[in-house]
């Protein structure tokens, strides 16, 4: 499923439901010739997003970062963090899977949410990762996210936590290699402020 016209709100929040209220997660492919403006405008979500270049280059901006991706190569977005995304060449286009951290949580409250999750939400020392095929650990990341869009895409019996389990691998894998440290305190963020 491609969206061709991103909604975007006066604060620059994205306004799609990604998924449904019971399963937030989607995934789309974004051909960036066929979206309204030809490339994909500053916006930024509650969703952290795991991108995967298709075809071509892309142009990815996120927190004062340029990254040339071509194919094979991606990017993950935290939660809250504006970014963009232009084509490098005439047939350029990704795979985005977009999630709400509340399936990383298990439960408000939980000892994942606690540890793992809420101190690395909106978090300045991991904005965002890029992802390249030549690093092993990035690529089973990406590898991942394909495996993501056909599990999502085919909806069989039980995938819900097929699912899960490879969100719950992906997050882990990330923060296990990122370097970075959690927030210890709660850090209120200003989507807008990170634009100028």
């Amino acid at each position: 499923m491609q969206i061709t016209d991103i909604p975007i709100d006066p604060r620059g929040m994205e306004t799609t439901q990604h998924g449904s209220p019971d399963f937030p997660i989607a995934a789309y492919r974004s051909i960036l010739s066929r979206n309204t403006l030809g490339f994909i405008d500053w916006h930024w979500h509650e969703e952290l997003q795991f991108c995967l270049v298709t075809e071509g280059a892309v142009l990815f901006s996120v927190s004062g970062g340029q990254y040339h991706l071509k194919t094979g190569d991606g990017i993950f977005v935290n939660s809250g963090y504006l970014h963009m995304a232009r084509p490098l060449s005439k047939e350029s286009s990704y795979l985005c899977v977009d999630i709400h951290p509340a399936l990383l949580r298990f439960f408000p409250g939980s000892r994942m949410d606690r540890l793992y999750v809420e101190p690395w939400l909106h978090s300045a020392a991991l904005t965002h990762v890029p992802l390249y095929s030549h690093i092993p650990w990035q690529t089973d990341i990406l590898t991942d996210i394909s495996a993501l869009e056909v599990l999502l895409t085919k909806a069989s019996f039980g995938f819900e936590y097929t699912v899960c389990t490879k969100l719950a691998q992906i997050w882990l894998s990330l923060l296990s290699h990122s370097g970075a440290e959690p927030r210890q305190s709660s850090i209120h963020h200003n989507a807008a402020a990170q634009k100028r």
